[in-house]
């Protein structure tokens, strides 16, 4: 009897871990809380924006 108590038990904790994981990656990485990239933003992060100065540099 104590066998199947304690295997009815560690089922339930697996169950409950199963369900506590997929709830924090719908909630925490689901698509809402992505960022929204576009061409235009891609660009900006690989190559930066551009500072162009006033006043020209002399060496």
């Amino acid at each position: 009897m104590l066998k199947h108590s304690i295997t009815r038990d560690v089922v339930i904790v697996i169950a409950i871990k199963v369900v506590v994981v997929i709830a924090a990656g719908v909630f925490v990485f689901g698509p809402s809380q992505r960022p929204r990239m576009d061409a235009t933003s891609v660009e900006t992060r690989l190559l930066g924006t551009q500072a162009v100065s006033p006043q020209p540099r002399n060496p």
